[in-house]
This record gives C-alpha cells, sequence and structure tokens, in this order.
C-alpha cells in the first residue's frame, strides 16, 4: 500500500462485512499494529483511530481504522528472517541479504 497509492485497513471487520471486533484479541492487535514499523524497511508512516462500535453478538466493542499513507519516491521492503521483498507501482524487487 505505502508503494502504491496508500489506502486504509479496517481491523475486526471480516472479508464479508461482519463486526467482530478487537477486544478479545488485544496482544494480537499489540503486534499487528507493530508490523509497519518491525518489520518494514523503512518503516511505514500509519496513523490507527479505533472507533467504538456494536459487534455482531450485540455487544460494546471496537475497531482499528489503520491509514497506511503513500510514501512517494520511497520503496518499502518487507523483512522476515533478514529475507527483503517489496513491489513499487507494480514492479517486484527483491533482496536477499545473508
Amino acid at each position: 500500500m505505502a508503494n502504491a497509492d496508500g489506502g486504509y485497513l479496517a481491523i475486526g471487520i471480516e472479508d464479508d462485512g461482519t463486526i467482530t471486533g478487537v477486544d478479545d484479541y488485544e496482544m494480537n492487535l499489540n503486534e499487528l499494529l507493530r508490523v509497519p514499523f518491525d518489520f518494514c524497511v523503512p518503516s511505514v508512516m500509519v496513523e490507527n483511530k479505533t472507533m467504538d462500535v456494536i459487534d455482531k453478538d450485540g455487544k460494546d466493542n471496537h475497531i482499528v481504522r489503520m491509514h497506511v499513507l503513500q510514501s512517494p519516491g520511497v520503496i518499502h521492503m518487507f523483512n522476515v528472517a533478514n529475507r527483503y521483498a517489496g513491489m513499487h507501482k507494480g514492479y517486484s524487487v527483491f533482496l536477499f541479504v545473508s
């Protein structure tokens, strides 16, 4: 997303639109929110907003809207075990470091 036009992720809403919320997944949520900083080189700029919702069970819950900002002129790579992969404007870029 950052290598293209940016965009939004809605965390706590399923693919079919069902609102499940994030309140029961606090530990996993914190790990997920760290991904743009811990696994992307350079770090991806994001803006997060927690929003109050009523979930599919009728309970108070929350979703997180993550706005991934466009990064003009910078190619962001995803780092897993010192192996980097990325895409910029439709072109795949792979760089492996041992």
